[in-house]
């Protein structure tokens, strides 16, 4: 029941209770900001996923870079290889289950035990995948830079996303051994993306 109260020459309704429910602003900007949340979870995971291939790309490029720099200044031939247990080139698999980077001084093609490693890579993340098709020695298993700078094969990289969310994003290498990223073409070929 209401009591009506004189403050001045007003008179005011006054409630034993509090007030009940949301005025319509209140509903409206709950509205919106449950809109843009629902918005934000569907587009994060797509843009983490994006900045993660786009991260793993200029990892790749660095370390093609990195190959490349240690064959000139060494003056001995460097491999990239793929490697499952980040000692040794992997025979099977893919590249997506980490990498090597060795000086390769008898030139056979895979790690000696008194080889030096330059550089070790970890597994990509279980959603995105790492395939190399490549003309010429190897069949896609390694690179090798030559104290040239040439490499003995080019191809192309191709970073996938098994769950195909974000674009395959794909990297070039050149026989003068300098590798540049492609968006699309090569990338779309069905071989490299499944």
């Amino acid at each position: 029941m209401s009591h009506l109260a004189f403050s001045g020459n007003k008179p005011h309704l006054q409630y034993p209770g509090r007030y009940r429910g949301f005025t319509l602003i209140e509903l409206i900007v709950t509205l919106a900001i449950a809109a843009i949340l629902v918005s934000l979870s569907v587009s994060v995971p797509k843009l983490l996923q994006h900045e993660t291939i786009t991260s793993k790309t200029n990892n790749l490029i660095a370390d093609l870079s990195l190959t490349r720099s240690e064959a000139v200044k060494t003056g001995e031939q460097v491999l990239i290889c793929k490697s499952q247990d980040q000692v040794q080139c992997s025979r099977s698999g893919n590249w997506d289950e980490g990498r090597l980077i060795f000086i390769d001084k008898n030139k056979n093609y895979q790690k000696d035990p008194d080889e030096q490693i330059i550089r070790v890579r970890q597994p990509l993340p279980g959603f995105l995948s790492l395939r190399f098709s490549a003309w010429g020695p190897g069949n896609g298993r390694y690179l090798s830079y030559q104290p040239s700078g040439f490499v003995q094969q080019n191809g192309t990289f191709a970073f996938c996303d098994r769950n195909r969310r974000v674009r395959p994003r794909g990297v070039l290498i050149m026989q003068s051994g300098r590798a540049r990223i492609s968006y699309r073409g090569s990338t779309r070929n069905p071989e490299l993306c499944p």
